[in-house]
């Protein structure tokens, strides 16, 4: 079990969930939900976060159960329905119903989700930048076995645990209609750049098109790690499905001292 102290105040771990489903929120529209409610990206980094709370380490086989609980029952949707599972998750989940094997990515899977739903297992594991980094890797091998989801993953869990911008190649333009891994990072970086606070940030973000939400939610993290939950304006904690429940699994997950991987 750890014992490290983590880089990044309990305000800046808040941050970092909150930004999450705060981005997936606000790119949203295509799937006709209401203001302040999250898409399937942020579904899968809670029940990350809630597997973390329950066996206080990295149990990949319990994430995937969750996973197919909200496929089945709408576990942790704010509709209580599931209305975002891609082809690529589904024969994930399918693969790991037959074969008890929770590591089911294929190199098909290139979009952006494993990097969208990073935040609570990089808040846990954050005493250990190697662990943070490690386990980032983890979990994007239940869904994604694309190597650059992996790589992707990786590089956004170094931001979140040191803040050093240098760990993230600089963007001077983003990419249009951004759906691949590497598009949607670019994207997200780009967004960072550009905005001078978490608002601007999650604006820019989900106004680039393609996968809006895998987009906002990723530059939600981002951005959360860097300006806090100080950052996030008042309406939008009033107005973000969840909101409370969110905060209290930040809290727990900074708290938080896992058993290593």
């Amino acid at each position: 079990m750890s014992t490290l102290i983590k880089p990044f105040s309990q305000d800046q771990a808040r941050g970092m969930l909150i930004g999450m489903a705060m981005g997936a929120a606000m790119g949203n529209a295509r799937y006709g939900l209401a203001p302040g409610q999250w898409t399937g990206v942020a579904t899968q980094a809670l029940c990350m976060g809630q597997m973390l709370r329950s066996a206080n380490g990295w149990d990949a086989e319990d994430v995937m159960k969750r996973f197919v609980n909200w496929r089945d029952h709408g576990y942790l949707s704010p509709t209580r329905m599931c209305f975002d599972l891609d082809p690529g998750m589904g024969a994930a989940l399918e693969r790991f119903e037959a074969t008890r094997n929770p590591y089911q990515g294929v190199p098909e899977s290139r979009d952006g989700k494993a990097i969208a739903r990073l935040a609570a297992v990089v808040i846990a594991y954050a005493g250990r930048v190697e662990s943070a980094v490690a386990v980032a890797g983890l979990q994007a091998r239940l869904t994604h076995g694309d190597p650059d989801s992996a790589r992707a993953s990786a590089a956004v869990a170094e931001f979140m645990v040191t803040g050093e911008s240098s760990t993230l190649s600089a963007v001077e333009a983003p990419p249009q209609a951004p759906v691949a891994v590497g598009d949607v990072l670019r994207a997200a970086i780009w967004a960072l750049g550009a905005g001078n606070s978490l608002e601007e940030v999650l604006q820019k973000a989900t106004g680039l098109g393609g996968d809006a939400d895998v987009v906002g939610a990723v530059a939600g993290q981002l951005a959360g790690r860097r300006h806090g939950y100080g950052g996030v304006p008042s309406a939008w904690r009033k107005l973000l499905h969840d909101h409370d429940k969110i905060l209290g699994i930040a809290d727990d997950l900074h708290a938080m001292r896992p058993v290593d991987v």
